[in-house]
């Protein structure tokens, strides 16, 4: 997905049963030189028309999700060597699981088929909705 682009994952109005999933991959450029954490911003929109862009005036930025990816071995990885050193693929995948009665999100990092690190966000008592 191109930056500044959005992938929605669920529509406005949409049933889905508790602990519902949904997973997104994603793939960042790396070099040795630079860190392993990468950030998702999590957006929402009360438009009846899902825009394509995260720069519509109806999104807003909910949250950020990290995904550490410290303890994953570089080397499973394909890699590429530029002018300033290599470059690796990094691929993983990001599991929101939807808790309906509970008002959180769950997210789950999944990295080389291994669960590599899971956060919640509560939605229970926020001012957005």
């Amino acid at each position: 997905m191109a930056s500044g682009y959005m992938e929605w994952i669920i529509a406005k109005g949409e049933k889905y049963s508790e602990n519902h999933s949904c997973t997104v991959s994603f793939y960042r450029s790396h070099q040795d030189s630079h860190g392993l954490k990468f950030y998702a911003e999590l957006y929402s929109c009360d438009s009846n028309h899902a825009p394509e862009r995260v720069d519509d005036p109806g999104v807003r930025c909910v949250g950020s999700i990290c995904t550490d990816l410290t303890g994953v071995d570089l080397g499973l990885f394909d890699c590429k060597y530029s002018t300033t050193g290599r470059v690796y693929r990094v691929e993983f995948d990001l599991k929101v699981v939807f808790g309906a009665r509970e008002g959180l999100l769950k997210f789950e990092t999944i990295c080389q088929g291994k669960v590599i690190g899971r956060t919640t966000i509560d939605f229970s008592t926020t001012k957005f909705y």
